[in-house]
């Protein structure tokens, strides 16, 4: 008899905490419907996958989002702030998502992936005078952050001094930057 009503205690405690859990897990996991964008008053916003060099306030209010404003999710509130991140030429990725929902409370997550540093131009075939006159006019400091236009000044640089001081020589320098990665290994948990 002692042994049955134990086993029932058990079922009925094991069942308890299953339930609690997956209320849980339903608190953290917000359903999020195009089809039906709902209003939210931020109650919070985070700034992650920067480095030291960036203010998370300063990224905050470049956003155009405030803790205490009404949001639509999803709506043109979250897609003009990522444009706006995206428009500072900083970051090669922006998402903005939903870390909880309380009520009618919504806080939010800005992920952020920095644009790649220029750490060294690697000059190939050159012969050291011709070097170094390239770096007089190119000036790139390692350290700048690499765009696209960035590389494509740089190849321009590098041709039309190919063909002011190369007569036809059919010589071309191709433009290999090396690249210091600012975002920290992924942990090993996942």
């Amino acid at each position: 008899m002692v042994r049955k009503v134990i086993l029932c205690l058990s079922i009925i405690f094991f069942c308890f905490c299953r339930v609690m859990a997956q209320s849980a897990d339903t608190l953290s996991q917000p359903d999020i419907y195009y089809s039906s964008p709902k209003t939210y008053e931020i109650a919070g916003i985070e700034v992650t996958g920067i480095g030291e060099q960036y203010d998370p306030e300063t990224l905050i209010l470049a956003t155009g989002l405030r803790v205490g404003s009404e949001v639509k999710i999803p709506g043109d509130a979250i897609t003009k702030a990522i444009r706006r991140l995206y428009g500072q030429g900083l970051f090669s990725d922006v998402t903005i998502s939903v870390d909880r929902v309380e009520g009618q409370k919504v806080f939010l997550i800005i992920n952020l992936a920095e644009r790649h540093r220029l750490s060294a131009i690697n000059y190939i075939g050159l012969k050291k005078s011709e070097e170094s006159k390239i770096k007089e006019k190119i000036n790139q400091l390692p350290g700048s952050q690499v765009t696209d236009n960035m590389i494509a000044g740089v190849q321009r640089i590098i041709e039309k001094y190919f063909k002011e001081n190369r007569s036809g020589a059919g010589s071309f320098a191709w433009l290999r930057p090396r690249f210091a990665v600012p975002r920290p290994l992924p942990d090993a948990q996942s």
